[in-house]
């Protein structure tokens, strides 16, 4: 299929613009994308799984690893507990929670 420019979609009239042969190329081009992502996080969760195995990477251009991002708290309810209830009941049911669960991101390179 020959790619039109720009210029030359503009001049067109709508009618010509969308064949069915057009949309049925994107289409089915929109379908490999689904599943070429598809099978990249398939891959990517079969390296996850390696490297939590203890598997090492061999040496070479490309490096994969897992990175452990600390659990967070969700503080979006502090100022309003700090203006109706005061700093310092808001400092102490801060003190009482703890954070979320840490999680691993995986890293290729």
């Amino acid at each position: 299929m020959q790619t039109r420019k720009l210029e030359d979609l503009m001049d067109m009239t709508s009618t010509e613009v969308n064949t069915q042969r057009e949309l049925s190329a994107y289409r089915a081009k929109e379908n490999l994308i689904a599943d070429l992502k598809a099978e990249l996080a398939v891959a990517a969760q079969d390296v996850e799984y390696a490297l939590n195995d203890g598997a090492e990477v061999e040496f070479g251009p490309h490096t994969a690893e897992l990175k452990t991002i600390k659990g967070k708290r969700s503080i979006s309810w502090k100022g309003i507990v700090e203006r109706e209830k005061g700093k310092g009941y808001a400092s102490q049911v801060f003190k009482s929670t703890s954070p979320g669960p840490d999680t691993q991101k995986l890293i290729i390179k």
